[in-house]
This record gives C-alpha cells, structure tokens and sequence, in this order.
C-alpha cells in the first residue's frame, strides 16, 4: 500500500535541463527530471547532476529521464503507428509555433535539425523513444536503468490504451526483468 512521501518534508521534484535548471535541481531537489535526445546524453546528465548535487551541496539526488511508449504486436506495426500519427496526423502548424516560442525563427535556427526535432516534439514531446514490441520497450527500459538513470516518466499517444497496456503487459515483464519488485 504506497504512503506518503514525508522524510521529514514532502519529495521535491524539477525538471533542470540548462545549467541554471541543474544548478538548482542539485541545490534543492530531491529528484531531477531530464530531457535529452538519447539515452547516452540522458545518462551524461544525470551523472552531472548526481556530482554537483553530491560534491557542491552534500546531498543526493535521483534522476528521471523521459520516454513515449508505442508498443504493438510487431516493431513494423508501431513504427507504421508512428509514422501515421506524426507524419501523417501530426500537428505540424502547431509544434512549428511551439519551436518558434522556444527558439525565435526556429527553422531557420535549426536548419537541418529542424524536422527531427519537430517530429520528436509531435512523437513524444521531446521524449526518448521505446517504440516496438512489448519485449523492445523492457529493452529500451532495461537501457535507462543500466545508463545509471533512476526512474523514467512515460507517455503514451493514448494514455488509457497505454496504461491499460502498460498493467496487462509491461509490468509483468518489467518485474521478470528485475526492474520492478
């Protein structure tokens, strides 16, 4: 039965991913929540964080990283999913304006990088990707945890299919895994 989290106060969570963000997530937080393009540099910042946390405030600090779930029966089957609701469906108007607040006159900024990271927005918000068969995504999970990464917030196109997914199919396997008990 979960309880509350009170050792002696209430966890405090962020989500620094600039230098500031760190800084302050290492000074105050007890868990960081990170973005980043893959888990290499998903698990680069979060030893940072751990270390700045550790040697300039004396304390300890968990690191999340982020990823989407598109979980199908074969891995040709979620990427044609993902090719149907991002290229296909995607809002592009929409993250184009998105990026433009983020990044003033973001194509141009961008240039090349631009429709990746667009798609990447449309796809996940930004998310680390775990797309393909149930035993992929618990690959993929597998991977955040071996990076030295503490947890992993998920996402879903579909959030009540997603979870219903995740109970029915993903938990079991993640505690096969060793990744939950």
């Amino acid at each position: 039965e979960p309880k509350p989290l009170q050792r002696p106060w209430p966890a405090l969570m962020s989500a620094g991913n600039s230098a500031r963000g760190q800084e302050f997530a290492a000074a105050h937080a007890d868990f960081n929540f990170v973005v980043a393009k893959d888990i290499t540099s998903a698990s680069e910042v979060a030893s940072n964080g751990r270390r700045l946390a550790k040697e300039k405030y004396q304390r300890d600090m968990q690191v999340f990283g982020q990823a989407y779930i598109v979980c199908r029966d074969t891995e040709k089957e979620a990427r044609e999913f993902v090719q149907e609701y991002v290229y296909d469906r995607g809002d592009w108007e929409g993250v184009r304006n998105l990026l433009d607040v983020l990044i003033p006159n973001s194509q141009s900024a961008l240039g090349d990088g631009w429709e990746s990271m667009a798609a990447n927005l449309i796809a996940g918000y930004g998310a680390i990707p775990l797309v393909g068969t149930a035993e992929q995504i618990i690959d993929g999970m597998l991977a955040f945890s071996n990076a030295g990464l503490d947890g992993i917030t998920l996402s879903w196109v579909n959030y009540e299919e997603g979870l219903i997914q995740f109970n029915e199919t993903l938990l079991p396997m993640m505690k096969q895994a060793g990744l939950r008990v």
